[in-house]
């Protein structure tokens, strides 16, 4: 199947089952709040900056600046759900594709397996063209001794 313009190999159905089971968590905080303990540095310089952590599936990402932005903007609580939403999208996107879409490898490998029954096919032809063969010489030798050739 294909999906954000990218060939994929799982059906709709267990594509859908993976994003319905993946697990995506946020949470938006001032740099004045510690994270595990620990204070993250504001790279903005701005006081009202705020700071989120995005977990989706097994990978958590700190993200101390607005990404999909030139330079480093700052992060706020008006804007953060919506840079939250894109970047969840992306991420799930990239671990979609690392998990179901069609690698070169994967191509390779059905170009084997599409190799190895054209070859058996072949076989199976040049096996029945050989019985015709002798089925014709058959033929044309009980034709020659009937004397009719």
């Amino acid at each position: 199947m294909e999906y954000k313009g990218r060939e994929l190999i799982c059906t709709e159905e267990e594509l859908q089952q993976f994003i319905d089971g993946l697990t995506i968590m946020h949470q938006v905080y001032k740099f004045t709040d510690k994270f595990n303990g620990q204070f993250i540095h504001n790279p903005t310089g701005n006081e009202n900056a705020r700071y989120y952590v995005l977990q989706v599936g097994d990978r958590t990402f700190l993200q101390p600046h607005a990404p999909f932005e030139m330079g480093i903007v700052p992060i706020t609580e008006e804007n953060a759900l919506e840079y939250i939403e894109r970047h969840a999208d992306e991420l799930t996107d990239m671990v979609i594709f690392e998990k179901f879409a069609v690698q070169p490898e994967d191509s390779l490998e059905v170009l084997k397996k599409k190799n190895s029954e054209l070859q058996i096919i072949a076989d199976e032809l040049k096996q029945r063209n050989a019985a015709m063969q002798d089925d014709q010489l058959f033929i044309l030798e009980a034709l020659a001794t009937a004397g009719i050739i």
